[in-house]
């Protein structure tokens, strides 16, 4: 999750948009690909050359309909308030995301964690933007551990960087 959409994503959106109108399903799915799934250079990243077929064999399979559908999502994405700031319910919250993420960086995600009273953030290691695919078993761990409310930030997760937990809720009364 982010608190917006960044520039660059917004602007290969419209770029993929305009593709897909001229029939372009190939090309697409290459960029689609370069954005989803970044070499991983000097970082290790898990699974990223069969992370990259599965990613661009799913999209060039796409129907003609499936494209119709692309193309409304991604119009929607970029036509509408993508966060909106505002009270939320005192319930746990956890947010990660890949240490690699580029989409959705460790920061933007820290920055929605904090407007989250109680939240815990972490990052999994060795991930981009798709880290259930990239360590389903970790991620699958991480969420079951979440949800049977057991503690995280004592929990020894090699996968994870270290926990960070966001203030719980104020209940005092506003004079």
């Amino acid at each position: 999750m982010s608190d917006h959409v960044p520039g660059w994503f917004a602007k290969a959106l419209v770029g993929w948009v305009r593709m897909l109108q001229d029939g372009r399903v190939e090309d697409t799915a290459e960029e689609f690909v370069r954005c989803f799934v970044p070499p991983p250079g000097d970082l290790t990243v898990r699974k990223h050359a069969a992370l990259a077929r599965l990613m661009h064999q799913q999209f060039v399979a796409q129907t003609p309909r499936d494209v119709t559908v692309t193309i409304e999502r991604n119009r929607r994405l970029l036509a509408h308030d993508w966060y909106r700031r505002a009270p939320v319910p005192a319930v746990p919250y956890l947010m990660f995301t890949g240490e690699h993420d580029t989409l959705t960086t460790p920061d933007m995600v820290r920055a929605v964690a904090a407007d989250l009273p109680g939240s815990h953030f972490t990052t999994i290691a060795e991930c981009g933007h798709l880290a259930h695919l990239q360590r389903p078993r970790d991620f699958c761990d991480l969420l079951v551990r979440f949800f049977r409310d057991e503690p995280l930030e004592t929990a020894d997760l090699p996968y994870c960087s270290p926990f960070e937990r966001n203030s719980p809720p104020s209940y005092a009364s506003v004079p």
